[in-house]
């Protein structure tokens, strides 16, 4: 028999979940009986094993994630001011779900009942398929239905407890999608199966399944993409993304969905093309910031050409869903003021604008379906003396001109203490000069500052110029003289500035005697004629800091063991350092 020790043995290792494992002896009386201990034993195992079987009322949902290959009969749902909505779906083969939604933190859980049921008359009777997994009083075995398509749980509650209606016959478009698709936001549930089982094709076909045209299903696509997912800021920045998951599956149901401007093209051209709808994605550059004007070709971006009744369109998911709206279906004309792709042919212009007009195109603020008339000067940076002077091609009656902080144009990156996130403050300007003549309107603003940042506002668009009061001469030697060498665009434009005065004093200062991307070992400035007079022409706008990431296998896993910085001007790339007396040229390749 077993003594008082092997007993409590034998039970923790059940609770342990290793009973299976455990060498159990168990004692036969001589008559074939097992001892009284012996059953209690057994009734130990017995109500461990169902303890442990019966699992957690919120378990997760082990359904199909496919949608039945049955069509949906009738849908009744719950009234519409409950919370979080319940649906029983009945099926022409006779199966049915029951769908509970709850608002969960990010997006809404869901759980799942499935079975058959069976309709005598007007009694309806449903029977699930193995354990139970959701629990509401609005689930029942039986209902009565109505002949208004109401549901009560008893014909007694029909005519008696008329406030005790359960469900109710509802044929809203919304309501007719899979179970993993919530009704009211038209998202993907929250489920940890959701990622790995979602099929996209079978997603995108019931999300368009009752589109009437191309365009309809366009636009129900784009929408949904912009609902389920959210802007991934951290990734834009380079640091540590909360995605886990950066597929299209992942994005679109996992715990955390965000992503990047490449992610939302390339899931709206994925999606699309599951629509048979052609979309292409489109690199290039993207400008959405005045201080941006003094760079040539700003940010990396991503958007894409959709094709919809044989004409090709532009799209910008991404900022559409950035700034609540816009940037879908713009007109090329529109979309080559803030966007400019690699490719050429992607302008959709009959007559397409080069990399420099774009980078020299002061930075124009517009709803993306408002077209912008001709203007003048078209370049963004200009030098002046005492008053800029701006013309549009348009009678323009209220026109407001403000002035910005200036800082706005000092480029301090996040890794040098930048906040992008800082709000720039303006002023309104009121002692300017407007006057209109042949159908075109004239701006003469007095500046004072060295520095101007000039916003003009014809209501319809508005034009932001970054004014110097001196010669370009002039600025360059500004540059030179109040450099900060802690900050790569400050010192950049420095040395820049020393190389195009011819400053070589200024520019050993700047670099080092025995540089040897500028001197040889005796001092001497060892530049190419070609680049010397690409430097001596420089027209002093510049591109962005490139950080870059060095990765090595170590131990079978990838590591960062390097970062270059560097900004690449003149078809070189210029790298550098940051040491004790702040940056420093170290190579040119």
């Amino acid at each position: 028999m077993f003594n008082q020790n092997e007993i409590i043995m034998s039970t923790r290792n059940l609770q342990n979940k290793r009973a299976v494992n455990t060498r159990i002896k168990t004692e036969v009386l001589p008559d074939g009986r097992y001892s009284t201990l012996t059953w209690l034993l057994i009734l130990i195992m017995m109500i461990s094993f169902t303890f442990l079987s019966a699992g957690n009322p919120r378990q997760k949902d082990t359904s199909h994630w496919r949608n039945p290959t049955a069509e949906i009969k009738q849908v009744f749902t719950c009234d519409s001011k409950l919370k979080n909505p319940e649906i029983l779906k009945l099926y022409t083969d006779n199966s049915y779900e029951f769908l509970v939604y709850q608002k969960g933190r990010n997006r809404s859980e869901m759980r799942r009942e499935t079975g058959t049921y069976t309709l005598k008359g007007k009694t309806l009777m449903l029977k699930r398929d193995g354990k139970p997994k959701v629990y509401s009083p609005r689930y029942k075995n039986t209902y009565f239905i109505s002949d208004n398509g109401k549901l009560y749980a008893s014909l007694w509650d029909k005519f008696v407890n008329k406030d005790q209606l359960l469900l109710t016959l509802n044929t809203e478009p919304n309501y007719l999608q899979p179970f993993y698709i919530d009704p009211l936001n038209g998202t993907i549930v929250t489920n940890k199966e959701a990622p790995a089982k979602i099929d996209l094709e079978d997603l995108v076909k019931n999300l368009t399944r009752y589109a009437k045209n191309e365009e309809e299903k366009v636009n129900i696509l784009v929408n949904f993409i912009i609902n389920s997912i959210s802007y991934d800021y951290a990734k834009a920045d380079g640091k540590t993304s909360p995605v886990k998951d950066g597929s299209i599956k992942g994005m679109l149901a996992g715990r955390v969905r965000m992503g990047v401007c490449g992610d939302y093209a390339i899931m709206t051209k994925t999606l699309m093309k599951m629509a048979n709808i052609e979309a292409e994605y489109i690199h290039g550059s993207a400008r959405n910031s005045f201080n941006q004007i003094q760079l040539k070709i700003p940010d990396n971006h991503a958007w894409n050409t959709i094709t919809v009744n044989g004409e090709k369109r532009l799209y910008d998911v991404c900022w559409s869903d950035c700034v609540n709206g816009g940037w879908l279906n713009v007109k090329p004309s529109i979309m080559i003021r803030t966007h400019f792709p690699a490719n050429k042919a992607d302008q959709l212009l009959e007559n397409p604008i080069t990399e420099a007009e774009f980078n020299y195109q002061p930075y124009i603020y517009a709803s993306s379906s408002q077209e912008i008339e001709n203007y003048y000067p078209k370049n963004a940076i200009n030098h002046v003396d005492e008053t800029f002077t701006m013309t549009y091609d348009k009678i323009i009656k209220d026109v407001k001109v403000r002035s910005v902080d200036t800082s706005l144009f000092e480029i301090v990156y996040s890794e040098e203490g930048g906040n992008g996130k800082k709000i720039y403050r303006s002023t309104q300007i009121d002692n300017f000069i407007l006057s209109h003549q042949d159908g075109k309107t004239t701006i003469t603003v007095p500046v004072k500052n060295r520095v101007n940042g000039l916003i003009f506002d014809f209501g319809e668009a508005e034009f932001g110029y970054k004014v110097i009061r001196s010669s370009k001469t002039d600025d360059f030697k500004y540059a030179v003289s109040s450099v900060n060498r802690n900050h790569v665009d400050s010192y950049f434009r420095a040395v820049f500035s020393a190389v195009f005065l011819s400053d070589i004093p200024k520019l050993k200062e700047l670099v080092g005697e025995k540089n040897p991307v500028f001197f040889n070992q005796k001092g001497k400035l060892t530049l190419s004629k070609d680049l010397l007079d690409k430097f001596r022409t420089w027209d002093g706008l510049m591109t962005c800091l490139q950080i870059r990431n060095n990765f090595e296998s170590v131990n079978g896993k990838l590591e960062c063991t390097s970062t270059t910085r560097s900004i690449e001007m003149f078809g070189k790339e210029f790298q550098i350092e940051l040491n004790e007396e702040g940056y420093q040229i170290v190579a040119m390749k």
